[in-house]
Formats: C-alpha cells, structure tokens, sequence
C-alpha cells in the first residue's frame, strides 16, 4: 500500500471508531469488536455489487460485515419503502438514488459532521456526491456515481466526412444538418440529434438539467437547511435564466422551421433510434454502455464526454450518485453507520467499479485514468458532474414534460413555458 492508502485507511478506522461513540445515542449496540457488523440494505443496483463489497471487506478478516440487501425496481423503490416504514419494517439502510433524496429524506438519520467532517467529505468524493450535503451533516455516503455522456455512430459520421465527434454545443448545431435525412413533407428519416421532445427521449430530464448547468444556472439546491428553487435565477453575465436557454436550445432541433429540425413526437425512443442506426448522437448514462452493446452488437459505436458550451473553461455534466442512507427507524444504527463507513471505503469502491464498468465515485480513485476510451471518458465525466435536489422524479418529470410538449406544440413560448414550471416548483418546495 502507498502512503496516501495508508492514510485514507486510518481515516475510516477512525471514522468507524467515532461513529460507535456518535451513534450509540441512536439506539442498537456497537456489536463488539469482533462481532459481524450484520445490516439489512435496500438498493435499485444489482445484488453482484453488494456482493463484490462484501467479499472485499470479508477477504482480509472473515466475519467483517454481512449485508442482507433486498434489489427492488426503481419505479417501485419508494412506494415500498414508504409502505415498509408505516408497518414498522425496512431496512436499516437504503442504497439511495440522488432524485430520491430531498423526497424521501425525513426518513433519513442525517450523519452528522462529527462523524465525516464536510471538508473529509469533500476532498474524498466527487462533487456530485455534495447533493447529499446539508448545513449540519450528510444524509448519505456517496458509493456508485453514473455521468451523462454522448454516444455516438461512428458509421453515420464517417458517412458524413467527421472523423471525430463535436466537443461543443455549436458544432453540434452546426453539423446537425448534415447527419438529419428529411423527406418533402418534413418526415424525419435519420436523425441528428433527440432533442425537442420528452416522452420518447430517454433521459431528457437528465439532459435539461446538464444544459442548464453547463450555462452557469442552478436547479434545485441547498440554501443553508432549505431547498431552494434556481430555476429562473439569471446567472451572471447573462439576461436570461440559464434554465430558459437550456430550454430554448433543446426545443430548436423539434422545431421545424430550423436547420437544426431532427425530431419529433412521432420518432421511436431515442435509445431504439441509436440501436438502429438512425441517430447519429445518442445522450445516455453511462450505465447504459452494456445494454447498448448487448442489444446490437454489430452497432459500430463510441463514447465521448458531453458537448460544452464554447469559451467556457470549466466542464459540467449530470449524474446521479447512488448513496447509503442510514433509516431514522433503524434500530441497528450504529451498525448500520459503521458498515456504510467501510462500504464507502477504497478498496471496495475500487472492485465495484471493476465489476460494473462505472467510474468510481472517489476522488483518489478518479485521479488515475484507467487507459481504455469508454473509460477515460467516464473518469472524466465523473469529476466533472453535479447533481441537483429533485422534489419528486415523478412530479418534475411531469412537470418537464408538459413544459417541452407546450412548446414544441406552439401553445406557450419558452419564456412562459419555463416560468410556469419555475412556479411549479416553487409549490412542489413550499408543500414538502
């Protein structure tokens, strides 16, 4: 082991140690310090994880750690936790997605700074991990994170004589007509680029909020203990609201009457586009990199980070982070803090990562680039990413949607569209 190793090491023993005396008003016991440190966890991620971290942590010390973990389907997750917490059941930790957080966090035991400082926080973990941050702890250790990347066919650039794809968001406007087959009556044959539309573009939401980001706004955030709408805040050396660009932008390649016209409502979704060969610029996580493959084998395909806005020096992307979360009903505590320590730890994020083609989540990990393309990229995008407070998934996604939808149907304006959505938002904080 190197000496930073050694170091980051004798961090989290002494994180575990501080955690037995923080958590010990908490309720459970500290089990000894021989005794299995036996928690129940629920997660949307594959078993094989848990897994893999178990058997990291069990390999030098057998006995270390036994996670019963539970994997349930995402669009349930909350439901049956909410429904598992009014019973007086669920387990002692969940395996977070960051859209879920500021929803489901009364539910939460925030982990206070006594036991991971914010600036141990900080420089340990990837800046979108800070959406788990609030003015007095954490409510959750960051253990997966999943950046928004393009990808794109190399095929279809070829064809059009671009060897390499855009690194901007004006070469991406630019070359848009050049990729885009369109019949005499505007019938999209091959497309460019999914933008404009929300239901049949997959991870629209994700990609609204990178665009906003990359223009400087903000989404939803903490001011001190309080989650504060951004969304119309115009940021610096703008006019606009960054959301209302970002809006505005992304609505261009529906319209019609533009060069940029690529798609429309009545086009497949776009990751069944890209696996056919008639999109030439795909916009997923990297997560999907897998199933991509998987479904067409012979696709002749790429990765690359996300387009940028041109002059700005600092790269933004979106991600989601997966975090552990300690339940306030838990009444295995501290075991529960103290087993979300070592899962968090870099030999266990290190595997992980290994095993699921995803970058990991922590910083000294991330300073060293794996050496193959698709992973750079994702290494890369890590580093860069943010992630934002979203009330509900369900309700900004509806919220979005009629948003996108009454402006490419010519029934509001991107300015209004955009404010009653920022209003919305308002109301959605206001009630929680």
């Amino acid at each position: 082991m190197s000496a930073t190793q050694y170091v980051v090491l004798g961090f989290f023993i002494l994180c575990a140690i501080a955690g037995v005396i923080v958590f010990a008003t908490m309720g459970g016991s500290s089990g000894g310090g021989s005794q299995t440190l036996a928690v129940t966890m629920w997660g949307t991620i594959p078993s094989t994880y848990i897994e893999k971290a178990e058997e990291v942590l069990n390999s030098t010390k057998p006995g270390t750690i036994a996670v019963t973990y539970t994997q349930k389907d995402p669009s349930t997750f909350d439901t049956d936790l909410t429904e598992a917490l009014a019973e007086g059941k669920g387990p002692d930790i969940v395996l977070l997605p960051s859209p879920f957080l500021l929803h489901d966090q009364n539910k939460l035991a925030l982990i206070p700074w006594s036991y991971v400082s914010e600036s141990t926080f900080k420089n340990t973990f990837a800046e979108a991990g800070e959406v788990f941050l609030t003015d007095k702890g954490s409510y959750a250790i960051p253990f997966i994170i999943d950046p928004l990347v393009m990808y794109w066919n190399r095929d279809t650039f070829n064809a059009a004589s671009i060897s390499l794809p855009p690194a901007t968001w004006d070469q991406v406007t630019a070359e848009a007509p050049k990729f885009s087959v369109l019949a005499p009556d505007k019938t999209v044959l091959k497309s460019a680029v999914p933008f404009g539309e929300y239901a049949n573009v997959s991870n629209a939401k994700n990609i609204l909020a990178a665009l906003t980001l990359e223009a400087g706004g903000r989404m939803v955030a903490r001011n001190g203990a309080d989650a504060t709408n951004y969304l119309l805040e115009i940021p610096q050396n703008s006019t606009v609201p960054a959301f209302e660009s970002a809006v505005s932008f992304y609505t261009q390649f529906a319209d019609p009457s533009q060069t940029t016209y690529s798609w429309n409502r009545s086009l497949p979704n776009s990751q069944d586009d890209f696996l056919s060969g008639n999109l030439a610029m795909y916009f997923g996580m990297a997560s999907e990199i897998g199933s991509i493959r998987d479904k067409n084998p012979n696709l002749n395909f790429d990765v690359t980070s996300l387009p940028q806005v041109k002059g700005v020096p600092t790269k933004t992307t979106y991600a989601d982070v997966y975090g552990f979360a300690v339940l306030a009903n838990s009444k295995n505590q501290q075991n529960a803090a103290n087993a979300i320590i070592l899962l968090a730890s870099q030999p266990v994020i290190k595997a992980v990562s290994d095993l699921s083609g995803l970058p990991p989540v922590r910083r000294d990990l991330l300073a060293t680039l794996p050496g193959t393309d698709s992973g750079d990229v994702f290494y890369n995008s890590a580093l860069w990413s943010k992630a934002w407070l979203d009330p509900s998934p369900t309700f900004s996604a509806g919220v979005f949607k009629t948003m996108i939808e009454s402006i490419t149907s010519g029934q509001a304006r991107v300015q209004e569209a955009t404010r009653i959505a920022g209003q919305q938002f308002d109301e959605s904080l206001r009630s929680q």
